[in-house]
């Protein structure tokens, strides 16, 4: 697995959808769209609401995805050569993977993406209790993403905390921070 396309779901702004390479040492990130990425969210998102107007939405649509084609063709040269990428774009980045502790993988469809063809979400957490979660979209294979990550073993679900303390504290699942109340 040399490179994979995630979409990451922000709340408060557009959505991002980077392809991500993935080396021996560290994951190199390149920002190559938007919310519309492919035919499909450009069909939900632009053409499908526009109604009368789709005609006009499908031309500006065609016109988003030829950037977003052109992007990734004009990042897959660069990327893997230096480290000339991260001044293109400040949302690109880069991650040893030394600094990555955990990967969890979720494989249950997400609201955020709709009717889309989804293969599930990826989570690494990291040093300083920073994480980033992906939407892997398409017909991507989680598990061999997890796997060049180095988890091979990734959790197969995020389980969710969720209930009183009390219950979290008849089951052993409290959080080291709350049990010390």
């Amino acid at each position: 697995m040399n490179a994979f396309l995630a979409l990451e779901p922000r709340w408060l702004g557009r959505d991002r959808f980077y392809k991500i390479h993935v080396t021996d040492a560290e994951l190199r990130g390149v920002l190559i769209g938007r919310q519309v990425y492919d035919e499909d969210s450009a069909r939900r998102q632009m053409i499908a609401p526009a109604q009368i107007f789709a005609p006009l939405m499908k031309l500006w649509a065609d016109r988003i995805l030829k950037r977003v084609r052109q992007r990734e063709i004009d990042y897959d040269a660069m990327v893997l050569s230096s480290d000339v990428f991260l001044r293109e774009d400040r949302l690109n980045f880069l991650i040893c993977r030394r600094d990555i502790l955990d990967v969890q993988v979720n494989r249950k469809k997400r609201l955020w993406t709709s009717y889309s063809k989804i293969a599930g979400t990826l989570r690494l957490q990291m040093h300083a209790h920073s994480q980033r979660e992906w939407i892997i979209v398409g017909d991507q294979d989680i598990d061999a993403i997890a796997a060049s990550l180095g988890f091979p073993a990734a959790n197969q679900a995020v389980q969710r905390t969720g209930g009183s303390r009390f219950a979290q504290a008849e089951t052993g699942t409290l959080p080291a921070a709350a049990s010390r109340r």
